[in-house]
């Protein structure tokens, strides 16, 4: 079975990262250009950004953003996002054939 990396959207990002959305876009056109180490978003489109939250998490450990509760969704919160993150994500698989439920693909 894979494992699905959630995807975060800009509105996380500002959250998580104490950062205003002209910054997060700032700082991901100087990681593209290789002046910064700010996580890259994987494009689901082009209106719309994701970012892995494995790569997150691992910016903010290394750049020492603090965690604090403020920038942390409640609970069921997280629970709620969770779920929309994962029908979102089976969705984008489903149209690559690819169905997380099984493992595998769909062929």
């Amino acid at each position: 079975m894979r494992v699905i990396d959630p995807l975060l959207g800009i509105n996380e990002m500002m959250r998580i990262t104490g950062l205003s959305r002209v910054s997060v876009y700032r700082k991901v056109s100087a990681a593209r250009a290789g002046q910064s180490r700010f996580p890259i978003p994987v494009s689901e489109c082009k209106e719309r950004l994701r970012w892995s939250a494995a790569d997150v998490e691992a910016y903010c450990q290394a750049k020492s953003v603090p965690q604090s509760s403020a920038n942390m969704p409640s609970p069921s919160k997280q629970t709620k996002l969770m779920q929309e993150r994962r029908k979102h994500t089976e969705a984008i698989l489903a149209g690559h054939g690819i169905n997380i439920n099984k493992g595998g693909t769909n062929e």
